[in-house]
């Protein structure tokens, strides 16, 4: 009796300590953010496997396809059959273009099942443990996350054209230090904005009382936060997938160096076999990287909890003020 007495007390400390309003250092939102994520990993995964398993297969059908596709490609730049109206190309560049379709699809999917138990985190303070066995999602949830995504590939886009605009306009007017430099600055720029942009939206997903996309503002002295979780996180995903997925990355560089002999007309060396080896390997490197990218969310949720608490607590600031200043 006294054990489950003891343990309840641990649990119910362990919930006030990971609470969502709360102001945070930046330290300690990304450490909270993974002890909500270990934690409570169980539930998260019995939620999302379905999502994370519609990931992993289109990554690995993605992984397959760019390397079987990769060498006729070359293999054409090389013969100089790579025309714009080659009809071979247009075949290629419409897959490429489903794969990018099916993987923002399927990486919708898998954020949307991550945020919608954030969500109810932000209510409840516990994250749920689905009812079926097929885990479970947000249809609010999955809407908001397809605008998220959106606004990326938008974001991605407008860069895109700035940076083929400067190639195309520029080239021969600019020296090639000043034009290394405008890319440079551009670069800069894009990665500065899409995280802040994105952090905007974040609230959008989690309150469902939150109407607007780009209704919520980021105070400008949390954007040095913002960046600095966006960079920490990216580091240590880079660093978790290198380590979680690296048989698969062993398996690319076999393929890539076949893919190098293959250009020039040598055998691939690969059995018959390779393309189902392939789809097993980097299928199953999906998996873990879908849950690898499921935790780069759980920081920045704390994150909007301590700017919530700041504006909360700035608020009933400037109301006492206003009453003491009235009298």
């Amino acid at each position: 009796m006294d054990n489950r007495n003891i343990k309840d007390d641990a649990e119910e400390k362990d919930s006030r300590t990971l609470e969502l309003l709360k102001i945070r250092s930046v330290s300690a939102e990304i450490r909270d953010g993974i002890r909500l994520y270990l934690n409570n990993f169980r539930s998260i995964f019995r939620s999302s496997w379905l999502a994370a398993l519609f990931y992993a297969l289109v990554t690995g059908g993605m992984m397959t396809y760019c390397i079987g596709n990769v060498t006729n490609l070359l293999k054409m730049q090389m013969e100089g059959h790579l025309t714009e109206d080659n009809s071979e190309l247009m075949l290629l560049g419409a897959g490429f273009a489903v794969c990018m379709l099916l993987a923002i699809i399927a990486s919708t999917l898998l954020y949307s099942s991550g945020l919608s138990l954030l969500s109810r985190h932000s209510e409840t303070g516990a994250i749920p443990t689905p009812a079926h066995w097929y885990g479970s999602n947000d249809k609010r949830a999955i809407l908001r996350t397809s605008l998220w995504m959106l606004a990326t590939v938008v974001i991605i886009a407008v860069y895109e054209a700035i940076i083929f605009a400067i190639k195309k306009w520029l080239t021969g007017v600019l020296s090639p230090m000043s034009l290394t430099m405008l890319i440079g600055i551009t670069t800069i720029i894009m990665l500065i904005a899409l995280p802040i942009i994105m952090m905007r939206m974040l609230p959008y997903i989690l309150n469902k009382d939150n109407k607007s996309p780009l209704g919520y503002g980021i105070p400008v002295r949390t954007w040095g936060s913002t960046l600095t979780i966006a960079i920490v996180v990216v580091i240590m995903i880079g660093i978790a997938s290198i380590v979680t997925t690296l048989p698969s990355l062993i398996l690319l560089a076999a393929n890539i160096q076949s893919l190098g002999g293959t250009i020039y007309g040598d055998p691939t060396g690969m059995p018959s076999y390779m393309i189902w080896m392939n789809m097993g390997v980097f299928t199953l490197a999906g998996f873990i990287q879908a849950y690898v990218n499921l935790s780069s969310l759980f920081p920045f949720y704390y994150l909007y909890g301590s700017i919530e608490t700041q504006k909360k607590e700035r608020k009933d600031y400037n109301e006492i003020y206003e009453k003491d200043s009235i009298y």
